[in-house]
């Protein structure tokens, strides 16, 4: 009796990475998802404006010296004085740069040199507000940086001293790959005033001690604009006992706060993360939300959605949607992920971006997509990697430029906690990407003969691909970067040297139950992969083991 023959085309991906790997797809199955993916954006056209689907490697690349010396928090951009995009850091500084990124400087240091700097950063009214603690006190303080349209100075200190608001308390947060959460997010609202969260751990004021807390600065004109302050408040919202703020965020007139457990870094949890609802003039909120996770950091309401990223420190990513009520809805979720902390997310148009670390299918850091341009999808992908080690994390994320529809506005701050930089896109100089197919169980032993692979562009120097078969079970399903399995002939201009637009790649590879198909770019010149890949191969009669 002949071998029955298969054909497998993988059309598409704009499903994005699938929420389980082990999901029993069929041979004649539609599904457009996949395992999981590094560095891969669907969205980035391949030539001009037009979104491809396909499979297209991404390039972004460090633009920073050593002046920015420490983990760039936050990222702004503000509309006041020159135009220039500005990082504030862990290390204190204010760091700044011109629209070609170049012209790097430091603008600034705070009192934050002890590396208790990047608390909290904002533009707020022509100045920059920087939070910064002090190791000896364990209080915090917020200085300012303007006016940016004059002659900027630093007034350090200014909360504490130029204002005489009480001090801020700076308790130690939770970290998420080796970065502290920030313990005084800050967040500009529609009603002209700048919020400020803080966990009060110290004083022996009855009413607040052990509570979240958040403050407002509100300026005005005086010799210049927000050069005057006008009736700037501590403790403008007393939040409920042991819940700290880890971000703040507008809700159409109203401001959400979002808070996780004090749990003393015990290796018990301390109860669930919340959302609470302010109308900003009541005594207290009008409305508390329990989550689903012990663990959250991020907020960001975009077309009329509060998105929540919420989950675990060590690691694993669920991003919702709140839907009114006390209905917090589920929309992705990502157990080899780290979190995104408040300054990490961004949005533009029907995407939603967020930064973090993650370990499948291999250790990198860099940045997810939720969504498409085009199109409301549900769907995730892995669309930036950083230049960073496999170690690091990404920080800060910031729609820097007005670049179109083309996503390359995204700049990413990231740290590898001995190492800060941040990134922006460059072509020409590819960070490594991948890409893991779903798990195709076949029911039966099978020997796949023949891959077949189109791309966007001849092949040509500085461009490689490496492809390879693994058997998932085999793996135990997680096979880090890949290494298992059988290795293809290695796509590049020494193996296929005639400018190739198609390779077919024979393979031997024989499994007993399923299969996956990964691709692994490196090299410095993108080389996209286009629609179907064509899998062929048989079943066989080989027993199973």
């Amino acid at each position: 009796m002949p071998a029955r023959p298969f054909t497998i085309k993988i059309n598409s991906i704009l499903g994005g990475i699938n929420p389980v790997n082990n999901i029993p797809y069929q041979l004649a199955d539609t599904n457009t998802g996949f395992d999981a993916s590094i560095g891969i954006d669907p969205d980035q056209p391949l030539t001009a404006f037009r979104d491809t689907g396909f499979l297209m490697p991404t390039s972004y690349s460090d633009f920073t010296s050593t002046l920015l010396n420490g983990v760039p928090y936050w990222l702004m951009t503000p509309p006041r004085g020159t135009e220039l995009l500005y990082s504030y850091s862990s290390a204190g500084r204010l760091n700044s740069w011109n629209t070609s990124f170049g012209g790097e400087a430091t603008v600034t240091t705070t009192g934050g040199t002890q590396g208790l700097a990047g608390r909290g950063g904002a533009y707020y009214n022509n100045y920059i507000y920087m939070a910064y603690g002090s190791s000896e006190t364990r209080l915090a303080d917020i200085a300012r940086w303007g006016p940016l349209d004059g002659s900027a100075a630093l007034q350090e200190s200014w909360w504490n001293s130029t204002i005489a608001q009480t001090a801020l308390d700076d308790f130690g947060y939770p970290s998420i790959e080796g970065l502290t959460v920030p313990n005084h997010p800050m967040h500009v609202h529609n009603d002209g005033r700048l919020y400020i969260g803080d966990f009060d751990s110290s004083t022996s004021t009855a009413s607040t001690r052990g509570r979240g807390l958040v403050h407002y600065i509100e300026t005005q004109f005086a010799t210049d604009e927000g050069t005057g302050d006008n009736g700037s408040t501590y403790n403008a919202l007393d939040l409920p006992f042991n819940q700290m703020p880890v971000d703040i965020e507008s809700y159409g007139t109203d401001i959400v706060v979002l808070t996780v457990p004090n749990t003393a870094n015990a290796t018990f949890g301390g109860g669930n993360a919340m959302l609470h609802f302010w109308d900003t003039f009541s005594p207290s909120p009008y409305r508390h939300v329990n989550l689903q996770d012990p663990a959250a950091s991020a907020l960001l309401f975009h077309n009329g959605l509060l998105y929540v990223w919420s989950g675990s420190y060590t690691q694993g990513t669920r991003l919702s949607v709140y839907r009114g009520g006390q209905v917090v809805e589920q929309i992705g979720f990502l157990s080899f992920a780290d979190l995104p902390l408040a300054g990490g997310v961004a949005a533009k148009g029907n995407r939603v971006f967020w930064g973090s670390h993650n370990t499948h299918p291999d250790s990198a850091a860099g940045v997810y997509a939720y969504s498409l341009k085009g199109v409301n999808a549900p769907a995730i992908h892995h669309i930036i990697s950083t230049d960073g080690t496999g170690s690091a994390m990404v920080a800060s994320l910031l729609r820097a430029r007005q670049d179109s529809f083309n996503n390359t506005d995204l700049v990413a701050g990231w740290s590898t906690g001995s190492a800060e930089g941040i990134d922006r896109r460059v072509a020409g100089s590819a960070n490594t990407a991948a890409w893991r197919s779903n798990i195709y169980q076949m029911g039966a032993p099978f020997r796949i003969t023949k891959v077949i692979i189109p791309f966007g562009e001849a092949i040509t120097s500085n461009q490689t691909i490496t492809v390879r078969l693994f058997e998932s079970i085999d793996s135990n399903f997680v096979d880090p970067g890949g290494t298992t399995g059988v290795a293809l002939d290695t796509i590049n201009n020494t193996n296929f040297p005639n400018s190739e637009r198609r390779v077919e790649l024979d393979s031997d590879f024989r499994g007993l139950n399923d299969f996956q198909i990964q691709l692994k770019w490196t090299g410095t010149n993108e080389l996209p992969v286009v629609l179907p890949i064509v899998i062929e191969g048989e079943f066989t009669k080989e027993k199973t083991a």
